[in-house]
């Protein structure tokens, strides 16, 4: 583990007292600048989530535990309910995939997608586990109501639909469709770029904001599949324009253009990614992936760039 680093932006470290992390980060993470406690092991996690299973609120295959600070702000505990965040260490069939996820939700944050506070928090074995502050509750820990495109679309297979369908229930129903269909689009291109082939429905949701009204949620669940199925067929886990692979600039054009993005507005878009090698390539050499991985990453990004970038010519609605 690089010392200088924080373990969760994964930037220097520079005269700060409270490492691994900037003390704004922590506080952003954790709403304290002193260090929680965290007497786990990744086994103590793998063993305790299996116990837990039922009687927590949140899903997936990954083994995950439900968490908050205790009154005191001095240590992380494991709840049943009422957790504020989520702590996900790697499993064994997939090494680093805690380190892969931060690093990709720090490039999808520097690209001005919004993310909730994340970070890397080392266990009692040495190892990193990831772990996200809960996006669907408030700050008292009152749920805020959050739905998943597979239930909004009524879809029992989270495979089963496309960016487009995503799309038209955002145009319907979002108070703001006019941001969230760029946001989205914004997403599924970042998501082809890193070769996150497994971003399905229940990776993208629709919140209930006591404030903003109902909008496209934070972006979660962010890594590079690519990075550990190197089998992977599908560059995208949801169809668009009709296919899932050999995806060209062309269908990303063509969803723009579904999505009824205006040309200024994608201009805008395509221009913001143009910063994205520099910062790929910068966050890649700070990133607490291994060297191996690091090396595979930069493959995929580099083709996958040069795949959309090297030829385009936005079109779009006037």
């Amino acid at each position: 583990m690089t010392s200088n680093i924080c373990l969760c932006c994964e930037r220097e470290i520079k005269n700060e007292t409270t490492q691994p992390y900037h003390q704004s980060c922590l506080h952003k993470l954790w709403q304290t600048t002193k260090l929680p406690a965290l007497n786990f092991s990744t086994s103590d996690i793998f063993s305790q989530a299996q116990k837990m299973i039922g009687q927590m609120s949140i899903s997936g295959v990954q083994e995950k535990l439900s968490v908050r600070l205790n009154d005191q702000k001095t240590q992380i505990v494991v709840v049943a309910a009422d957790g504020t965040h989520i702590l996900k260490p790697s499993p064994s069939r997939f090494p680093h995939l805690a380190e892969n996820e931060n690093f990709y939700m720090n490039l999808a944050e520097n690209l001005s997608i919004e993310t909730p506070p994340h970070g890397l928090f080392p266990l009692s074995d040495g190892q990193l586990t990831y772990v996200i502050k809960r996006f669907d509750r408030d700050d008292g820990g009152d749920k805020i109501p959050v739905e998943d495109f597979a239930q909004l679309l009524a879809k029992r297979d989270k495979y089963a639909g496309s960016i487009e369908e995503i799309g038209a229930f955002l145009k319907k129903h979002s108070t703001i469709p006019f941001l969230d269909t760029q946001r989205l689009f914004v997403r599924t291109l970042f998501n082809f770029l890193i070769g996150n082939g497994d971003a399905h429905l229940k990776n993208f949701s629709l919140i209930l904001h006591p404030m903003l009204g109902q909008r496209l949620s934070p972006a979660y669940d962010v890594v590079s599949s690519r990075l550990v199925l190197t089998s992977e067929s599908d560059d995208l886990a949801l169809i668009l324009n009709g296919k899932r692979s050999q995806l060209i600039t062309k269908d990303f054009l063509q969803l723009a253009e579904y999505l009824e993005i205006e040309k200024k507005s994608l201009e805008a878009i395509m221009s913001s990614f143009k910063t994205l090698p520099e910062i790929f390539n910068a966050g890649l050499v700070r990133c607490l992936l291994p060297q191996e991985m690091k090396n595979r990453a930069e493959k995929i990004f580099t083709k996958r760039y040069k795949q959309i970038f090297g030829q385009l010519s936005v079109t779009g609605n006037n």
